[in-house]
């Protein structure tokens, strides 16, 4: 699929029309027949293929930090590169936060080469700032610059043409201090960027916010129900003690659920909407459709199973269901690639599933048929019932 087609298809999901559209396809797929396509039947001739379209970055997340004492409550990171229309909007949302806690901000200048620098200049003065300057090093490298030099108690990353709320320090502060969880988290809302729109169809920023509840968080001082990125939350520091982003992958932020969650003994997370996410055209999220780069979300995911094993993190039922989540993002992200891509990503899975977690089963209602079309090797029901359908 196209980007277009994409759009297209997650409106129908978010309007609750999906299961029709999946039940006419699926039926004319039933009737007409198509000779069967090779593909690669073991893993190393898929990941061969792969290669060939993108490599993989191949790093990993571990490594080692000597933290120095902490002198803060709150250490928020802002990696910035080429961001001059949203930057100032970013910093002043977090600013003007009004707490009682006390908070610091680090901006970490990753390279950029238009005026992004120059307007960080207006804030250096400020006595709870630092500026870092750095090549560019993409997201992951400007979040580990901030994290190599933190020393706050918590750390919160807020990308740069995104937005905090008023009052989300400290909301998410007074929820930490009262639970003393890792990771506490919050709500968030969409908006557009400047121009209105982040795709082909005007407001569709809006609409999602409208039609979609999965933004909203109920208040509660243990949970295990957060939103799957890492930006807007409060991150205790220690969790950071021997682990970094990945570098060089799209999509660094799935080391949220593959590493960090489960290293959490406590999560909390507050009602209140506490992160403003700006949907743009441009950004990974919404354009990587139809790049081979879109690769990257097997990859690390594979890098960081491995990791997983090295830093000796348990792996449950939890965790297994939110592996065959991954694997529906991972599908989803290739989609737009030849056909021969999505077979080779399901013929790695595939195997993941039958050697190395074949003991495991879910219950989830929602995962079940992935984890069933997988088992069955019915690549073509498996990739159907991903176009049409969440998990």
């Amino acid at each position: 699929m196209n980007r277009m087609k994409m759009t297209y298809v997650k409106i129908a999901k978010r309007l609750r029309l999906a299961e029709w559209f999946y039940r006419v396809e699926s039926l004319v797929c039933s009737i007409c027949t198509s000779s069967a396509k090779q593909f690669p039947g073991d893993v190393s001739s898929a990941l061969r293929l792969l290669h060939s379209y993108s490599p993989d970055p191949g790093s990993s997340c571990i490594c080692q930090h000597d933290f120095a004492a902490a002198d803060s409550d709150v250490e928020v990171i802002v990696p910035c590169y080429n961001v001059e229309l949203y930057v100032c909007q970013c910093l002043d949302s977090i600013l003007s936060q009004k707490t009682e806690y006390r908070f610091f901000v680090t901006i970490v200048n990753d390279g950029s080469t238009d005026s992004t620098r120059s307007l960080i200049a207006k804030y250096e003065h400020l006595p709870n700032v630092r500026v870092i300057d750095q090549s560019n090093k993409g997201f992951s490298g400007a979040r580990n610059a901030g994290i190599r030099q933190a020393h706050g108690r918590y750390l919160m990353f807020v990308d740069s043409d995104d937005v905090l709320m008023p009052g989300a320090i400290d909301c998410l502060m007074r929820m930490a201090e009262k639970t003393g969880a890792d990771m506490v988290d919050g709500g968030f809302r969409r908006f557009a960027d400047r121009d209105g729109d982040f795709s082909a169809i005007p407001g569709l920023a809006s609409l999602y916010d409208m039609i979609q509840h999965d933004n909203l968080l109920p208040e509660s001082d243990d949970t295990r129900h957060t939103n799957g990125f890492v930006c807007g939350k409060l991150i205790s520091r220690s969790l950071f003690s021997n682990v970094e982003f990945p570098l060089g992958y799209w999509f660094e932020d799935t080391i949220y659920c593959m590493i960090l969650e489960p290293m959490c003994k406590r999560i909390a997370s507050v009602a209140p909407l506490v992160f403003g996410y700006r949907m743009r055209r441009n950004s990974i999220s919404h354009s990587f459709a139809g790049k081979p780069k879109a690769i990257d979300n097997l990859y690390i995911t594979l890098g960081l199973l491995r990791d997983r094993e090295n830093l000796d993190i348990a792996f449950d039922q939890r965790q297994y269901d939110m592996m065959l989540h991954q694997m529906f993002m991972n599908t989803w992200c290739v989609m737009g690639l030849p056909e021969e891509v999505a077979r080779a990503v399901f013929v790695v899975q595939r195997d993941l599933i039958a050697v190395r977690l074949g003991k495991w089963h879910t219950s989830d209602i929602r995962l079940r048929n992935i984890e069933r079309l997988i088992r069955e090797n019915n690549f073509q029901g498996y990739m159907l019932w991903c176009k049409w359908h969440e998990c």
